[in-house]
């Protein structure tokens, strides 16, 4: 059995500025936050920036979003994650 991998995903600025909306609709469908009042722009750019910083100081994979979250996902994952014929 594989050991599992942490992957993770970083929005790009302009992505975020222009999918504000979506990513502040979408925010809490992992975490289940009760409360949202914090999410501005400003701050997801922030995180957004902070994790990619740290993703490339200490070598960890990452899956940067630049333009199509779904197409880019999917393909980064495919390449990443190969299946394989058992």
């Amino acid at each position: 059995m594989q050991q599992p991998r942490f992957v993770c995903l970083v929005l790009s600025e302009p992505y975020i500025r222009s999918h504000f909306a979506q990513v502040k609709q979408y925010a809490n469908v992992i975490e289940k936050r009760l409360d949202d009042s914090w999410c501005s722009m400003e701050r997801i750019l922030e995180e957004n920036r902070k994790n990619e910083r740290l993703c490339r100081e200490y070598g960890c994979e990452m899956i940067l979003i630049r333009e199509n979250y779904l197409e880019e996902l999917l393909e980064q994952i495919g390449r990443r994650f190969p299946i394989r014929n058992r």
